[in-house]
């Protein structure tokens, strides 16, 4: 799964659609020293207030 991350890769959890679990390989995850970090981004009104204003604003 992990084949493609560079040794000290960095891995983003960024939410989640259906379940808060998952299996991963942990052998893999230490011998590259992966650095993983969740990434909150808020709810889909904040998301659509930010689009709307964009465009009004012609950013």
């Amino acid at each position: 799964m992990f084949e493609a991350l560079a040794q000290r890769g960095h891995i983003y959890i960024i939410g989640f659609l259906k379940s808060m679990m998952a299996e991963v390989n942990l052998f893999s995850l230490l011998a590259n020293q992966a650095n993983i970090q969740g990434i909150y981004v808020g709810h889909r009104k904040a998301f659509d207030d930010m689009n709307r204003a964009y465009e009004e604003l012609k950013i």
